[in-house]
């Protein structure tokens, strides 16, 4: 991996090639990917579907945390590891058991977590990476809230911080395998496109609050091109979706924007490890 890296890294223009067509083949067949797997699955109750899911995901994890604590010795303190670890861990349990209707949406922590390794390999920061995961992942849910057939009445904050958490194991991979790029003196925080990308982002989102495209409910009159949620979000804490049986929580904007700047700062701080 770290002869990959350093050569996207050296080669700016095909690494950022490769990002863009790794993003897109991601991001556009969404529904077709969707399809395929729930065709796939359709022999199944939900329940053996999100089983087989689970365990084929755990499978997966035990052994990139075996390959991971082989490395650990030589990249950072034992300590250090298991709690980075231990926090994940506790990330992805909650995002199963909270946030996620059937278990395959774990592929968001295998898509960002690549998408991850190949923003470093360009920027060579662990805290630009996972601001840009987090608004290539706001996009990604804005393409298939706004343009794809979506029967969704409300713009999913869960998905983004599943996002979140991927490209967070990619950083996790990075760090733990010692994968770092040399880097010449940092830029400041405020010369870094990282930062006026957020703040462009909030202010356009403002204008189009103004102007009445965007609204945060349902209230807004009229109804706006982009509204956060389109109709009441469920009074109670679980929301039961139409269909076989299954529950989760709807993240409204202020808890998951606090979930994910946590998110951003906890990693982040890997790279200074």
């Amino acid at each position: 991996m770290k002869r990959f890296i350093s050569l996207l890294s050296s080669r700016k223009c095909l690494g950022f090639i490769v990002l863009v067509a790794y993003y897109v083949a991601v991001v556009l067949p969404h529904n077709e990917v969707g399809s395929a797997i729930n065709a796939s699955f359709a022999s199944f109750s939900r329940g053996t579907y999100n089983a087989i899911v689970a365990v084929g995901f755990a499978i997966i994890s035990l052994l990139a945390v075996y390959y991971a604590y082989k490395q650990i010795p030589t990249v950072v303190s034992n300590r250090t590891a298991i709690v980075y670890l231990s926090v994940m861990a506790l990330l992805v349990f909650l995002c199963f058991t909270l946030l996620m209707v059937i278990n395959i949406e774990a592929i968001h922590f295998i898509q960002y977590a690549i998408l991850a390794i190949f923003l470093y390999a360009l920027l060579g920061n662990y805290q630009d990476v996972l601001v840009w995961a987090v608004l290539l992942g706001a996009l990604d849910e804005a393409y298939q809230y706004l343009i794809l057939e979506n029967s969704s009445f409300y713009y999913d904050f869960n998905d983004v911080v599943l996002d979140t958490v991927g490209a967070a194991i990619g950083l996790l991979v990075l760090r733990f395998t010692n994968n770092r790029l040399a880097r010449n003196a940092k830029r400041l925080w405020y010369k870094r496109p990282v930062f006026y990308v957020p703040i462009t982002l909030g202010l356009v989102l403002l204008i189009l609050y103004f102007t009445g495209h965007f609204s945060t409910n349902y209230i807004s009159e009229p109804p706006a091109y982009f509204t956060l949620f389109q109709r009441s979000p469920p009074a109670g804490f679980w929301f039961y979706p139409m269909g076989p049986y299954a529950r989760f929580h709807i993240l409204t904007p202020i808890p998951a924007l606090i979930i994910i700047g946590s998110i951003v700062l906890i990693y982040s701080r890997l790279e200074k490890l």
